[in-house]
């Protein structure tokens, strides 16, 4: 049984199981990227009660709306605010703003901040996703 499939393997009437493989993307690391983005990691987390907060977050299972704005806020209170994550870390004002537009505009069942939404999501789940590792990879660089 998997998680999201359902009960077992999936069989037609004269019991024939079929199965579809689908593409793979290959990611591949050089110059130890993974190593520095670790060393800068392990510095941050003894520089930052900010920084150790938001991983902590976003190593969380089943991650919602909610998680990710609060990696934000963390972001805000370590660099002062909006304009100090814009100085600092390059992330525009307005992305900024989709993310807390999505937090709140996204359904509760999603994570979504309040309980009825007044706009239209500008990012969904996965994109605030995206959007916060990269705000994490760039707060992490900060001590590389």
């Amino acid at each position: 049984m998997r998680a999201g499939l359902g009960d077992g393997p999936v069989r037609d009437e004269d019991g024939n199981q079929w199965i579809l493989a689908g593409s793979t993307i290959s990611y591949g690391i050089m110059g130890g990227e993974i190593e520095k983005l670790a060393a800068g990691a392990r510095l941050g987390l003894d520089a930052s009660q900010n920084l150790r907060n938001a991983l902590w977050l976003n190593g969380r299972l089943d991650q919602t709306a909610a998680d990710f704005y609060m990696i934000h806020e963390y972001a805000e209170e370590e660099f002062g605010g909006t304009r100090g994550i814009t100085d600092v870390l390059g992330l525009s004002g307005k992305s900024q703003s989709s993310l807390t537009k999505s937090a709140n505009s996204l359904s509760p069942l999603a994570g979504g901040r309040h309980a009825k939404a007044d706009a239209v999501a500008a990012m969904t789940l996965d994109e605030q996703c995206e959007y916060v590792a990269e705000l994490l990879r760039l707060w992490i660089a900060q001590y590389e």
